[in-house]
C-alpha cells in the first residue's frame, strides 16, 4: 500500500494555497471506472439500518440491527464519526435497547428525538420516542402529566404502533406513524399527534388522517407537510386544516405511499415512495416513485424509475419504489431505494442508488448490489459532495464479491483502492501546499510498482507531469517540478502506473 504524509499540511488555512494528492491504483477491469468511488468496510450494522440523520460532525443511525461494528452497545442506534471515520455507541445506549428505532429529527432546539416501537430508553420508560441531548449527552421522555388523550394508564405517547416521522415547528413536535392508541382511540387521534414542548401537552390534530404517516417535514413558509399512506399520500397542515398538495399522489393498483419528503433551497419540495401517478385524480402525470413539486406545478423528473428490477442473472423482481432522498447544496437529489433503472431503462445501473443532476439520471459507479432483494433504507450527505448509504446488501460493485455491514460511502473524488480509514497520512484527501515549486509530502510505495506524479484543475482531467515517475521500492520525499500549465492546476495525485 503506498502512503502519503504531510505534517505541515495540518497548519495550512487557505485551500487556496493548497495542493490536493490524491492516489489511486489502476482500474479493475471487472469493475466499472467509476466504483473506485465506493467504499465498503468502515463495519457497520448487523442486519440493517432504517434511518440516518447528520448532526454536526456525526452521522446518528437508527434501525432493528442487533450490533453495530460487532459491539451489541450499539445496538439499534448508533454514530459514525466524520472525522475519525470510526463508530461510536450512542450514551446511555446498551445491548439491553430493545426496539427498532425508525426516524431522528435534529431539531432546531438543539435536541435529537427518535422514534420507533419500544417502551425504555437508558433506563427512562418512554414510549415509542424520546430526546436525546447531544450537548450533554443525557435522555428524556416527552410526558405529559395530565394526559387528556384516551386511556392514559397506557401510557400517554404514541402506543399501538410504531412511530415513523417527527418534526418540530416552534413549540410544537409532531409525531406521525401507524399508531392507533392508545386503545380505543377515536379515529382523530390515530396516526399523527402534536407534543408541547413547553406545556408537555399531548394533543390531537383537527380531522386527522385517515391512515399511516411516514414522512413530516417543514414547509418555507412554516407550514406542517405530511405524507404517509393516507388518502393523497401528501398533505399540508396550516394549523387548522388539512389540504392535499398538488392534488395528490396515488398508486396504480393500490394505494400510494410517501416515505420521505424534503425541500431543496429553490422552494421544491421532493418526495419519494412507492407511487405511480402525482395531481389531481383523473387529469394526473405518470411519474413512478418519486417526484418534485413547486408553485403548483409538478415535476415528475423523467418519469422516475422503472417497476421493474433486472437482476443480474437475469430474472426480475417487482421493485419496491425510493425509500430515501437527499438535496444537495447545487439542488442535485439523491435517491436510495429498490430500483435499477430508470423509467423506461433509458439509464441503467442505477441499482439501488442514483442522482438526478440536470434533467436526468445519473449512476454512481454500478450502484449497490445486484438483486432485487436487497434495498438501500437511507441515504446522508457526507461534507465532501460525498454521500452515505445504509440497508440490506451484501453485494458491493456489480461484479465485486461482497459490501460489508450494510453501510457504504461513495465519493465522487476519491478513489479507495487500498483507503485507511481515518488514517493521518491516508493517501486520500492528504491536502499539500505547493512551496517554492516543491510539493511537501511523504510517499512510501509498494515495491515492485511504478507512480506518476499527477495534476489537474477539477479532479476529473488528469495530466501527467515530465519526470515525475518513481520506483516504490523507495521513498519519495517531496518533489520539485515546473508548475504545470493552466491545463493542469492546483490538484495532484500520485497513480500507480503498473
Amino acid at each position: 500500500m503506498m502512503k502519503l504524509s504531510s505534517p505541515s499540511a495540518r497548519s495550512v488555512g487557505s485551500l487556496a494555497t493548497l495542493a490536493f494528492l490524491l492516489a489511486i491504483a489502476p482500474a479493475r477491469a471487472e469493475f466499472l471506472p467509476d466504483d473506485v468511488h465506493w467504499y465498503y468496510t468502515y463495519g457497520g450494522p448487523s442486519p440493517e439500518p432504517f434511518v440516518f440523520e447528520t448532526v454536526n460532525n456525526r452521522i446518528y443511525m437508527g434501525g432493528l440491527f442487533l450490533n453495530t461494528a460487532n459491539d451489541s452497545n450499539r445496538k439499534n442506534l448508533a454514530r459514525f464519526n466524520l472525522d475519525t471515520e470510526a463508530w461510536e455507541s450512542v450514551p446511555g445506549i446498551t445491548s439491553a435497547f430493545n426496539g427498532g428505532v425508525w426516524d431522528i429529527h435534529f431539531a432546531d432546539d438543539g435536541f435529537i428525538y427518535i422514534g420507533g416501537n419500544f417502551s425504555r430508553v437508558a433506563d427512562i420508560e418512554a414510549q415509542d420516542i424520546a430526546r436525546f441531548d447531544p450537548r450533554t449527552e443525557t435522555w428524556a421522555a416527552l410526558t405529559d402529566p395530565n394526559p387528556s388523550l384516551v386511556t392514559p394508564d397506557q401510557g400517554n405517547g404514541p402506543t399501538n404502533g410504531r412511530v415513523f416521522a417527527i418534526q418540530k415547528i416552534g413549540d410544537l413536535l409532531y409525531v406521525g406513524g401507524e399508531f392507533t392508541g392508545p386503545r380505543d382511540s377515536p379515529d382523530d387521534e390515530k396516526y399523527i399527534r402534536s407534543f408541547n414542548l413547553v406545556t408537555n401537552k399531548w394533543a390531537k390534530l383537527p380531522s386527522g388522517l385517515d391512515n399511516q404517516v411516514r414522512a413530516l417535514t417543514k414547509a418555507p413558509n412554516g407550514d406542517l407537510v405530511a405524507g404517509g399512506q393516507f388518502t393523497g399520500s401528501v398533505a399540508r397542515f396550516d394549523g387548522s386544516s388539512w389540504s392535499l398538495v398538488g392534488g395528490g399522489v396515488r398508486g396504480a393498483a393500490r394505494d400510494g405511499m410517501v416515505r420521505k419528503l424534503e425541500y431543496s433551497r429553490d422552494g421544491t419540495l421532493y418526495l419519494c415512495g412507492d407511487f405511480d401517478e402525482i395531481g389531481a385524480e383523473g387529469s394526473g402525470v405518470a411519474a413512478r416513485d418519486i417526484a418534485g413539486y413547486k408553485d403548483g406545478a409538478w415535476n415528475a423528473m423523467a418519469g422516475g424509475f422503472d417497476d421493474t428490477y433486472v437482476q443480474s442473472n437475469g430474472t426480475t423482481f417487482m421493485s419496491d419504489g425510493v425509500y430515501d432522498i437527499a438535496v444537495d447544496s447545487e439542488g442535485s437529489v439523491y435517491a436510495g431505494g429498490d430500483f435499477d433503472a430508470s423509467n423506461g431503462r433509458s439509464v441503467l445501473n442505477l441499482r439501488h442508488v442514483a442522482k438526478w443532476q440536470d434533467g436526468a439520471w445519473k449512476s454512481l459507479g454500478s450502484g449497490v448490489g445486484t438483486t432485487g432483494s436487497q434495498i438501500v433504507n437511507c441515504i446522508a450527505l457526507g461534507r465532501e459532495g460525498d454521500l452515505f448509504v445504509g440497508g440490506t446488501f451484501n453485494e458491493g460493485h456489480k461484479n465485486a464479491g461482497s459490501a460489508k455491514y450494510q453501510f457504504a460511502r461513495w465519493h465522487p473524488n476519491r478513489d479507495f483502492t487500498d483507503y485507511v480509514p481515518g488514517a493521518s497520512d491516508n493517501a486520500t484527501g492528504q491536502f499539500v501546499p505547493v512551496a517554492e515549486d516543491r510539493l511537501d509530502y511523504q510517499v512510501i510505495g509498494r515495491p515492485g510498482t511504478s507512480y506518476q506524479l499527477e495534476a489537474s484543475p477539477d479532479l476529473i482531467n488528469w495530466a501527467a507531469l515530465d519526470g515525475a515517475v518513481f520506483e516504490g521500492s523507495g521513498v519519495r520525499q517531496g518533489f520539485s517540478f515546473t508548475p504545470p500549465s493552466d491545463t493542469a492546476g492546483r490538484y495532484y495525485r500520485y497513480r500507480a502506473t503498473d
